[in-house]
């Protein structure tokens, strides 16, 4: 808004977290040898959202420049007993044996902004290309929770578990475990495990397990509510992430939450040719069904079939929205490398090698489809879209290799780590023909999809190159309880790789993901951010 921002403005979301957590706990021995463990911890994280440097367009020059945009809250408190025993069987080893159980109660709240971060106040643009249009309600970026978003929930959860481990010879051991869940909200689920180790040499062992698991949807997936004005061709739609139990996300095909299930398996390989030189390899896949993830934003412009469809069910006003769902299975496989080197010098001295890697691939097995109510008056977007899918598959590196090296003489440690993540991936531009992609992209690495015939509009994926990232860390230890330490991360002050810039062809706009290039590294999906080198220095008490 001129009147306020003569120069223009960047809004920023500020953060206030309040963490809190207080833990007590009894150890002791019970009758028959058994060792008793007994805790219980109560923990809270409040997270504050102010939206700063903005303005509420839509309340003129009264607009203020700093809104309180609502409070989100989760508090969880925990008790867990365990007993571990151990029973002579006539084998190599005793019989070890653990019970236990455990107990959950959890809480999660959405509190409100204040009223002029998310109303509307009637008053619109004024001047320039859109004199006169209405304008996005509530505070620029990020709008507040609504008091309709607003709401306290809790669960409650208990568990009991059983686990054994046996040398079943002097080379071999073989251990079980089994798990009962019950959640107020998702009813009960038993998972198990089993896992084994053979011991074919001195130097060689191997090693593999199965298991299977269980993880019911968070309060959050269930509850979280937030409304937000998006403008798509000048026409603003009020889209809305609903619980799954809203009649809106409903009427847009939303089911209960199931819990995901999965199924783990896994085999490796030790070794140990010397006293100080130890490695080891790993092969697993992780097979998830039902998993929890974001629908895609299914919306309808005036007079559109769909707004037709969801007036029809006494939902007129709405224009969009989004809800948490079961809609993929998944798999995951790959492998870990590791290896470790230690020579020790005279004088107490000491040089630690380290090596590691890891190489895996994640798969969208099954995907449902766009919801039958929806595709019937014309809605083709999946349920499950192609940003999200390149996000899940793609948006985390294939291989990350991570080399050290550490040197140890009196109280100095000094430790160079270095450390390469691979490929990352993301969608960038929407809507965009080949040849218009080819114009507007050029030097960036990318790829189309889906492959789409001359002419045919598409989406672009960008791709991340590799890079590599070299630490540095000297401390000094005054005694057991209290060291200093100076380090500095990413030396070489390697920067993430810009998005995709935003361009102008033929008066249309193509959107990267630099916001117009005011934040070219927004989005961006590097696991090291755009930073850039950091510099630290500290001091640590063990107590």
């Amino acid at each position: 808004m001129r009147s306020l921002w003569a120069n223009g403005f960047l809004p920023v979301i500020q953060t206030n977290i309040w963490d809190l957590s207080l833990g007590a706990g009894l150890k002791g021995k019970l009758e028959g040898g058994w060792d008793l463990d007994l805790s219980s911890v109560i923990g809270s994280n409040a997270l504050a959202y102010t939206t700063a440097e903005s303005n509420n367009v839509t309340l003129g020059n009264a607009s203020p420049r700093s809104f309180y945009s609502g409070t989100l809250t989760f508090k969880q408190h925990t008790t867990n007993v365990d007993l571990t025993n151990q029973f002579a069987t006539g084998l190599p080893s005793p019989l070890k044996v653990a019970l236990g159980g455990e107990f959950r109660h959890e809480h999660y709240n959405i509190r409100p902004g204040t009223p002029d971060s998310y109303r509307d106040g009637g008053v619109r643009i004024i001047g320039g290309p859109n004199n006169g249009n209405q304008g996005g309600p509530g505070a620029q970026v990020f709008a507040g929770f609504r008091p309709s978003d607003a709401g306290s929930h809790t669960r409650e959860s208990y568990a009991f578990y059983a686990d054994a481990e046996q040398s079943v010879t002097a080379a071999w051991l073989l251990s079980g475990a089994v798990r009962f869940e019950d959640y107020s909200d998702f009813g009960n689920e038993t998972t198990a495990k089993l896992a084994t180790r053979f011991k074919i040499n001195e130097q060689v062992a191997l090693r593999g397990s199965v298991s299977t698991g269980f993880r019911a949807p968070s309060l959050v997936q269930q509850w979280f509510s937030s409304t937000a004005t998006n403008f798509i061709g000048g026409v603003p739609f009020e889209n809305k992430t609903f619980p799954v139990t809203d009649p809106v996300a409903r009427a847009l095909g939303a089911r209960p939450l199931k819990p995901e299930t999965s199924v783990n398996q896994s085999i490796g390989l030790t070794f140990q040719p010397a006293k100080n030189f130890t490695a080891s390899v790993d092969f697993y896949q992780v097979e998830i069904e039902d998993r929890v993830v974001l629908s895609s934003n299914f919306t309808g412009g005036a007079g559109s079939p769909f707004l037709a469809y969801l007036a029809s069910q006494g939902l007129a006003g709405t224009t969009g929205g989004r809800y948490f769902t079961n809609a993929v299975d998944t798999r995951t496989r790959g492998f870990d490398l590791n290896g470790r080197y230690v020579h020790r010098f005279d004088a107490g001295r000491r040089l630690t090698l380290t090596a590691g890697a890891n190489f895996n691939k994640t798969e969208v097995t099954k995907s449902k489809t766009t919801p039958p109510q929806l595709a019937a008056v014309g809605i083709t977007t999946p349920l499950f879209d192609l940003t999200e899918r390149i996000r899940m598959e793609k948006g985390q590196p294939k291989n990350v290799i991570n080399l050290s090296a550490a040197y140890d003489v009196g109280p100095f440690s000094f430790l160079g780590r270095a450390i390469r993540y691979g490929d990352v991936e993301s969608v960038q531009f929407d809507s965009a023909t080949p040849a218009q992609i080819a114009a507007l992209t050029p030097g960036i690495r990318s790829y189309l999809r889906p492959t789409a015939l001359a002419g045919a509009n598409s989406q672009i994926v960008q791709i991340f190159p590799a890079k590599w990232l070299f630490d540095l860390d000297a401390s000094y230890r005054f005694s057991k309880e209290v060291s200093f330490a100076l380090g500095v991360n990413n030396v070489a002050n390697t920067r993430a790789t810009r998005s995709a810039p935003t361009v102008i062809s033929n008066g249309t706009v193509f959107g990267g993901n630099d916001n117009q290039g005011s934040l070219p590294y927004l989005l961006n999906p590097t696991p090291y951010g755009f930073n850039g080198r950091y510099l630290y220095g500290k001091i640590s008490w063990r107590f």
